[in-house]
């Protein structure tokens, strides 16, 4: 993920995409346990989010918002299997103050679907998240 994001940084837009896309592969594959840190779910997101803000940058909005809402997704997942899970859980709530902002920002620039916008509201009232993302 360093080199992909040395690469964005210097604007070398495909260099950092190949190293995202080959970094995001490494990640999906690995299954998400809850005896595990939640480092390697904030590292999933965290490819994503470079994914999403590199398309953006190409004007590529479709992407960019495939690569903010499937890791909201997967959160969300992770939060519905959590049933009776603490420490699942606790790692999904986590996940998500870092999924849903990003995604309540692009919505304010980019129109959604009805069901989009009705699962991120969901989501925020779900974390009792009375403010507004910026």
């Amino acid at each position: 993920m360093r080199t992909g994001n040395e690469a964005f940084k210097s604007g070398r837009l495909s260099d950092a995409e190949r190293h995202y896309l080959s970094a995001l592969q490494r990640f999906e594959h690995l299954e998400l346990l809850p005896e595990q840190s939640d480092d390697r779910l904030i590292c999933l997101i965290a490819n994503h989010h470079n994914l999403a803000e590199l398309y953006q940058r190409c004007s590529d909005q479709q992407r960019a918002l495939q690569h903010l809402m499937e890791p909201h997704r997967r959160v969300l997942g992770l939060m519905s299997d959590a049933r009776g899970n603490h420490r699942l859980l606790q790692n999904a709530s986590r996940a998500m103050r870092y999924t849903l902002p990003p995604l309540m920002s692009f919505a304010r620039s980019h129109p959604l679907c009805d069901d989009c916008m009705s699962m991120l509201q969901r989501s925020q009232q779900w974390l009792g998240a009375g403010t507004t993302y910026h």
